[in-house]
């Protein structure tokens, strides 16, 4: 199931590709390899070294775009009133 804190990763990673400010935690590490090991992100070398920052980052793959997309994509819940004498939507 996905946490608030994997989807914050994900789009992390679709939107920058410099590394993830948390990415040393034990939190973001499982969650970057589950997504890794599902081929959602693809370890990369990473042209933004800071000092002591990771020489590496992640990018979306193809698969994990199509995932985003599906997800920038759901729709709102409806809420509707039903009368529960008659069991019928209230418009």
């Amino acid at each position: 199931m996905l946490t608030p804190n994997d989807l914050e990763i994900l789009i992390h990673y679709y939107v920058y590709r410099s590394p993830h400010p948390r990415i040393e935690t034990p939190a973001a590490i499982e969650a970057i390899d589950r997504f890794v090991s599902s081929g959602i992100l693809i370890k990369k070398e990473s042209c933004w070294v800071a000092a002591g920052a990771p020489r590496y980052t992640y990018w979306v793959t193809e698969k994990g775009k199509v995932w985003m997309s599906m997800i920038l994509n759901t729709p709102y819940p409806k809420t509707i009133w039903i009368d529960p004498r008659t069991n019928e939507e209230v418009k």
